[in-house]
């Protein structure tokens, strides 16, 4: 009796996974270290403006109490 492998007819076609599967993987591989680089951009740029807003309204106030 012949044992068959992976590598005989068409079940070769089924055993390896098709370029659109590796496509998909390598497309959200390449989402993650972009989609971490964009929200610690984001919240780098939204705590700086916060900051911006507190040193203005500090700066506001005084000049109200001392200019």
């Amino acid at each position: 009796m012949l044992r068959r492998s992976m590598f005989d007819g068409p079940a070769r076609a089924h055993a390896f996974p098709t370029l659109t599967f590796l496509t998909m993987i390598n497309v959200i591989l390449a989402l993650v270290p972009l989609t971490f680089a964009t929200g610690s951009l984001v919240w780098l740029m939204t705590s700086g403006a916060q900051a911006q807003a507190r040193s203005d309204a500090w700066a506001a106030q005084w000049m109200r109490d001392n200019g």
